[in-house]
């Protein structure tokens, strides 16, 4: 950290942060002084890690995005050793903060709704996609998750380019599913059997390359239901105030004794 002190957190399944020699416990922030170096461990049960700095970072954005686009190479260059980044100051400096739980990313099943093309596959076909334990493959990225583990035969090889979403599984000619991510295209030409809820589809992103799932059919009422649950709980994380170690004033106001000794 160079030039003023910063507030930074750091997040995602197993991350952890450390600011100079002082770790930062889970769900709190800290104030990095000039001169201390950040460390972030590597994610150690997921796919996704993620820093954050008070007031963002001072680069110039890319159609209104400072991300990377790896395929296409739109956005600022990938990070490599030696980098500086500059950070743009804070309006206002809170100090550190504690947040109250984010959102986990448990084992459960991920939840699908059927459709938009379910009926180009046979009736046994949902059966096969919610009873597999799916393999993700290596070839996985923000733009298509892929599946290994079974074979779901669609009754046409393709179809007429239609509208896609992030979310949507989509059936090639192999039969292997392909779940679209957040990088998603707009179009696609594969008949879609089912599509992951929202309120699942950043859970299923920390699945790693190797990592089995399952998938479970629901109804829209409890999708619906499931993403006002995650809105809402997303809505109730607040900074609470940081707990600190007490010092000698706290020491004197707690009234511990009702006097002081010296020899």
């Amino acid at each position: 950290v160079e030039g003023a002190p910063v507030l930074v957190a750091a997040a995602g399944p197993g991350v952890t942060l450390s600011v100079g020699a002082r770790a930062v416990p889970a769900g709190r922030s800290a104030v990095a002084a000039p001169g201390e170096t950040l460390a972030v461990s590597a994610v150690g049960a997921g796919v996704y890690g993620y820093l954050a700095v008070a007031g963002g970072l001072a680069m110039t954005p890319d159609m209104g995005s400072l991300s990377t686009h790896r395929r296409t190479g739109m956005g600022p260059a990938p990070l490599k050793a030696g980098d500086l980044v500059p950070l743009r100051a804070a309006e206002e400096h809170p100090g550190p903060l504690a947040l109250t739980p984010p959102p986990g990313h448990d084992a459960g099943p991920i939840r699908v709704m059927a459709g938009p093309q379910e009926d180009w596959f046979d009736p046994g076909a949902m059966e096969i996609l919610t009873g597999t334990a799916w393999t993700v493959d290596a070839r996985t990225d923000r733009m298509g998750m892929f599946l290994s583990g079974g074979r779901i035969a669609p009754r046409a090889a393709s179809m007429v380019s239609d509208g896609v979403m992030p979310g949507s599984i989509q059936v090639p000619p192999s039969g292997e599913p392909i779940v679209l991510m957040r990088d998603a295209q707009t179009t696609g030409g594969y008949p879609k059997i089912a599509t992951v809820i929202t309120a699942d589809l950043d859970r299923l992103a920390q699945h790693a390359p190797g990592r089995p799932l399952r998938f479970r059919r629901v109804g829209r009422e409890e999708a619906v239901a499931a993403l006002a649950a995650l809105r809402a709980r997303i809505g109730a994380m607040r900074p609470l105030p940081a707990l600190r170690e007490p010092g000698t004033a706290d020491l004197a106001r707690a009234n511990l004794i009702d006097g002081v000794w010296a020899p």
